[in-house]
């Protein structure tokens, strides 16, 4: 039992240590345009050697290479998760899963929840129409009684 747990470790923690031993090699981040196919190609070459000296797995490849994009990855990636949240509205989830992607993506948009108030309007105009009115019925000042309102009343 405990070598399995052991093993599930290693297995779990394993592309952090090919992370890590990546970083020893000191590789060049990517941070040029897709207008030059010839320094994308050489780039990508430059970390392929490195995975072939470490003797990186192929499951772990992806997983290290993001670590060495510059901000494009995770910038692109950012927008997608504000645009989300602007869009997010409760459909089909219970009051609980809106909740909790609403708190998920809302750490994309500090911006659009940058107070209580505005963190609460937002968390009401994103539920279904028929709960919409009801809670803005009682006029709630925080987040958590938007979220109660309808729970403690069994409406969701």
């Amino acid at each position: 039992m405990e070598q399995r747990y052991h093993d599930m470790l290693r297995d779990a923690l394993a592309p952090f240590h090919v992370a890590q031993q990546t970083l020893k090699c000191n590789p060049k981040t990517f941070d040029e345009s897709l207008e030059d196919p010839t320094k994308d190609h050489m780039w990508l070459a430059s970390i392929e050697t490195i995975f072939c000296y470490m003797k990186c797995p192929n499951n772990q490849k992806v997983q290290c290479t993001v670590f060495f994009f510059t901000d494009r990855g995770t910038t692109s990636l950012r927008y997608a998760k504000q645009q989300e949240f602007l869009n997010l509205e409760q459909g089909d989830m219970t009051m609980e899963q809106y909740d909790v992607e609403f708190d998920m993506l809302s750490s994309c948009s500090p911006e659009v929840v940058m107070n209580e108030v505005a963190r609460t309007d937002k968390f009401v105009s994103g539920l279904r129409l028929d709960l919409q009115g009801f809670v803005q019925a009682f006029r709630p000042t925080t987040h958590a009684d938007a979220l109660c309102l309808p729970v403690d009343m069994r409406l969701h």
